[in-house]
């Protein structure tokens, strides 16, 4: 009978320390399962805070390409510009040449010292004014 008893009390300890290790086994278990579920959450978050910001990427990097084009489109009107500057340039240089030479040779023709130099000088640097054809006159209007 004594011997039953210490089986039976050996039976109840074994079960009780099985059951306290399943106890502790299950609470870790419990423990695992809850940070893999706020991990999962925290991955999902991150998933659509990507998502997001993917898409805002994407407008930001189509915006940046339209300011490049359009920085491309400035450079290339800058440059004509200043082509049409330094033609112009050129151009007047030129009729300034051309003006000089022409006082030169209105000079020369009337002479430094001619009492007449100064009143038709006068009249060679008026300016004339011209009337327009009444038939481009009507075009414009």
């Amino acid at each position: 009978k004594k011997v039953m008893e210490k089986h039976m009390l050996r039976l109840i300890e074994t079960f009780d320390s099985a059951l306290s290790t399943l106890a502790k086994e299950r609470t870790k278990l419990e423990s695992d399962l809850k940070n893999a579920e706020i991990k999962r959450l925290v991955l999902n978050e991150e998933l659509q805070l990507l998502n997001e910001l993917e898409e805002r990427d994407a407008a930001l990097y189509k915006k940046s390409q339209k300011c490049r084009a359009d920085k491309n489109a400035n450079l290339q009107s800058i440059k004509d510009c200043q082509e049409q500057l330094a033609d112009k340039k050129a151009e007047i240089e030129q009729w300034q040449q051309e003006e000089q030479n022409l006082q030169a040779e209105f000079t020369e023709m009337v002479g430094e010292n001619s009492p007449f130099l100064a009143p038709l000088l006068k009249i060679y640097k008026r300016k004339v004014k011209r009337k327009r054809k009444k038939g481009v006159e009507g075009e414009e209007e």
